[in-house]
């Protein structure tokens, strides 16, 4: 079974392929938890709505909308793949499971899944009312707030400041060392 990724995001169409790694056993890991690709054969519908869409756009040339389909803005090596055999797949969605391997005695204590009770929910997080960790942490504040989104900015600033200060400490030592050259000779 292929491992699952840890976030939405870095769940492709390339783990659903044959022999996609990095692989784990269920028997081995107990239990697993992350997001899998949800994927379906290529359909002869499929291709007839693709060609369909080709001759649209032919037709309508160049003067395209802009779709807010999320599907179009993607490749088409992220949505679909050809197995071996010269299949066509698509990637139709993503699910985010926990499996988990338990004995007999505590399946057969626990029936989950089976309508007879809900899944056992995570206990309520003990969470203050207020949380004042921006005004104790500051540091960590201007970690999440600023740094991830301005790093390049915020070292480059760096950079040009410590160059202005060279630059400016040349400058002002400039003229009395051509003096001094210029006396003394």
């Amino acid at each position: 079974m292929v491992r699952p990724a840890k976030t939405s995001s870095k769940c492709t169409v390339d783990m659903a392929k044959d022999l996609a790694g990095p692989r784990f056993s269920i028997f081995r890991a107990k239990k697993m938890k992350g997001w899998w690709p949800l994927v379906r054969l290529k359909s002869t519908e499929d291709f007839e709505r693709e060609e369909k869409e080709r001759e649209e756009a032919k037709k309508k040339g160049r003067n395209k909308k802009k779709s807010k389909d999320k599907r179009s803005k993607l490749r088409q090596e992220d949505i679909q793949y050809t197995d071996s055999l010269g299949n066509t797949f698509l990637l139709m969605g993503k699910v985010e499971a926990e499996l988990q391997l338990v004995a007999l005695e505590q399946a057969e204590a626990n029936p989950v899944g089976r309508g007879r009770k809900e899944p056992e929910p995570l206990d309520k997080p003990n969470r203050p009312t207020t949380s004042f960790n921006w005004f104790v942490n500051p540091m960590k504040t201007f970690i999440f707030l600023i740094w991830k989104n301005y790093k390049k900015y915020i070292i480059a600033l760096f950079i040009l400041a410590i160059l202005t200060l060279f630059l400016v400490l040349i400058f002002y030592t400039l003229p009395g060392q051509i003096s001094s050259l210029i006396v003394n000779g």
